[in-house]
Order: structure tokens, then C-alpha cells, then sequence
């Protein structure tokens, strides 16, 4: 298995974060909306780290959209989050790093 860059730069429970969240999505994830308040729903210093993280989630796939690094099954994933974070940006509230020296894909 191909080990990535930002793997190596993560630490052994937030992989484990990533794998988990994956099996979840992929087959216990039923009910998106109530799954979202209720993780809203939480201590607000948590539910900020939460945004946080979301954030650079859409961040990612923004870059991905821009590059070209998708295809149909999270085309509207890349695009809808290349759009907000335009928006963001046009806010004042994200500022894009220069991603050209990471291994994006």
C-alpha cells in the first residue's frame, strides 16, 4: 500500500480517526442531517475544531477540483466545496496556502 505524504505527517490515532470515519460513511451512515446536529450538538470549543476540520476538508477537495483530481463519483463534492470556499475567501474568512509542494493526489 502506497503511503502518502499527509500520512506521514499524521499521528497514529488521527489515522485511525481517518479509517474510521471511512468505514462509517461507507456503511452505517444513514441519516446525514441528524448525524450533522447532533455532531453540532456537542461542547462549542469542539464543535469549532469540528468547522475547523470541515473547512480543510472542503479545502482539499476544492484544490482537487481545481487540479482536475476527481471524476463523477465526488465531482459535486469537489465543485460545491471549491465554491464555498470561494465564498470563504471573498468573506475574509479562509486564506488558500500554496499547495503546489504537497502531494495533493
Amino acid at each position: 500500500m502506497v503511503q502518502h505524504l499527509y500520512e506521514q505527517q499524521m499521528s497514529e490515532s488521527e489515522q485511525e480517526f481517518v479509517q474510521a470515519e471511512s468505514r462509517f460513511v461507507n456503511g452505517s451512515l444513514y441519516n446525514k442531517k441528524a448525524v450533522a446536529e447532533a455532531m453540532a450538538n456537542d461542547h462549542r470549543y469542539l464543535v469549532g475544531q469540528k468547522g475547523e476540520l470541515a473547512i480543510e476538508f472542503l479545502a482539499v477537495l476544492a484544490r482537487y477540483y481545481t487540479k482536475g483530481y476527481y471524476d463523477p463519483r465526488n465531482e459535486y463534492a469537489c465543485r460545491a466545496a471549491r465554491v464555498a470556499i470561494d465564498a470563504l475567501k471573498d468573506a475574509g474568512l479562509y486564506w488558500e496556502r500554496n499547495e503546489d509542494n504537497v502531494n495533493a493526489a
